[in-house]
């Protein structure tokens, strides 16, 4: 029973959020996301942890990370 866990990097633009790109590595998503924020080409930055259990078939998913483009922290 194994469980996979992947960090998806997300942008928002437009009003809406676009997966940029995938990871297997937690600190890699969250460096990808500080150098995205800081370049500023986009609204907003997130990184998701997404957990799947391959018994249930389920997914849970989580931000851990969410930042305007200038470092200000997203309201809920």
């Amino acid at each position: 029973m194994a469980t996979m866990v992947s960090f998806e990097l997300q942008t928002y633009f437009g009003g809406n959020w676009k997966i940029d790109s995938i990871f297997d590595d937690r600190s890699l998503a969250m460096s990808e996301a500080k150098r995205i924020e800081e370049r500023g080409r986009t609204a907003a930055v997130r990184v998701v942890e997404e957990i799947y259990d391959d018994a249930t078939q389920e997914v849970q998913s989580r931000a851990i990370y969410r930042r305007k483009a200038r470092g200000k922290v997203m309201k809920h």
